[in-house]
């Protein structure tokens, strides 16, 4: 029998556990499309406008939004209602003067209203290709080709969109603040005080404070915010 590939449905009660919606209200929910992100750390667009922002009450509003150009991801208007959009996207409302950024509260995606214009893209691939330029793969999978090796996986640029022009690296390193994306503290931020390399049994894992608590996680569960 042929393989008919993934399925195209999602019940709400079986939607991950980063999607911050009802669960006993209805069956189903939009299921993202493949995209920039993945299933478990995303949420389709519609799924956004409907369920965390009010903004609309069922999915003919919804098209209809979108077709008018009026909802903008990273600075690009979008009309395809499974959209998937994840952390630190910045969504756009020009008509009512309103942008929101993806972040993580509590382990579940959230948007916060935000004035920011600018993009934070965590590396999480590094290449290096013809005539020695080095490609930069970013969380929400953008390519950056750049000259500077200084540029590690597990550090953030910051971007303009959508011109997608790097502005500023920040580099992870202790004195950083850092969003926990993944793990026990997800949701958190807290200080980076040491990077705690890996081992033949143990991933690299890194050393926080958060007020007057200090706790270890993995490495790669960080984002880094800035200074």
């Amino acid at each position: 029998m042929a393989n008919k590939g993934g399925n195209r449905h999602l019940k709400r009660l079986a939607a991950p556990k980063t999607m911050k919606i009802s669960r006993k209200t209805n069956v189903w929910v939009s299921k993202p499309a493949p995209g920039k992100h993945k299933l478990q750390e995303s949420v389709a667009i519609s799924v956004l406008l409907k369920d965390y922002l009010n903004l609309a009450n069922n999915l003919r509003e919804i098209k209809y939004i979108l077709n008018n150009g009026d909802i903008l991801v990273d600075g690009k208007p979008v009309k395809d209602n499974k959209l998937c959009v994840g952390l630190m996207d910045i969504i756009s409302i020009p008509k009512i003067g309103k942008e929101y950024l993806i972040t993580n509260k509590n382990g579940k995606l959230t948007p916060i209203e935000t004035k920011e214009r600018e993009k934070l893209c965590k590396i999480v691939g590094k290449k290096i290709g013809k005539k020695g330029k080095i490609t930069l793969v970013s969380h929400d999978g953008r390519n950056f080709i750049v000259d500077k090796k200084e540029y590690k996986i597990g550090d953030t640029l910051k971007i303009k969109v959508p011109e997608q022009k790097i502005v500023s690296h920040l580099p992870m390193k202790p004195g950083v603040n850092c969003l926990i994306i993944k793990g026990k503290h997800a949701g958190d931020t807290a200080n980076l005080l040491e990077v705690i390399p890996s081992t033949a049994r143990r991933a690299a894992g890194a050393k926080l404070k958060s007020g007057n608590n200090e706790f270890i996680t993995l490495k790669e569960y960080l984002f880094v915010l800035g200074e």
